[in-house]
């Protein structure tokens, strides 16, 4: 439930964007989480 709560804003930013900038936000945030490393941006 927290980490929804914290997620929220995020999705009100997310939902300005167009989907490719999406898609390429979450495929670099989900290569850094396989790696073990974070990589956002």
């Amino acid at each position: 439930m927290l980490n929804w709560l914290a997620l929220a804003p995020i999705g009100t930013e997310l939902a300005a964007e167009p989907p490719e900038q999406i898609e390429r936000w979450l495929v670099s945030v989900l290569a850094g989480a396989f790696r073990g490393s974070p990589n956002v941006g």
